[in-house]
């Protein structure tokens, strides 16, 4: 789990703009436990939006404020969240951020 949001913080500080926010928001429900990581930072490309899951794909790279990673960050955050019954989404907008949503079903 600290791999998983280690991965999506770094995401919203390299691809998040000068004294920019990141907000994470994590709750929990009769049946379900929810995190949330928003920045309001470059944004995706909505066409780009289902690649950023595949292994090595780098929506643009060129933007990251001279971070440069290797395409598998969010490949593993998906699989980490899937490997404990949950799933992951996104939701994002070109120059205003991105948020990326996790749930997990609560195992009594």
């Amino acid at each position: 789990m600290m791999r998983l949001f280690i991965n999506l913080i770094a995401n919203s500080i390299a691809y998040g703009k000068k004294d920019g926010h990141i907000l994470l928001c994590v709750s929990c429900s009769d049946t379900e436990i929810t995190a949330s990581v928003s920045d309001d930072g470059i944004g995706i490309s909505p066409d780009k939006l289902d690649k950023i899951w595949k292994r090595f794909y780098q929506a643009d790279p060129a933007r990251s404020s001279g971070k440069n990673g290797a395409g598998l960050g969010l490949p593993m955050v998906k699989w980490i969240v899937e490997a404990h019954g949950g799933t992951v989404s996104v939701s994002s907008k070109l120059q205003e951020g991105s948020c990326f949503s996790i749930r997990f079903p609560k195992n009594e």
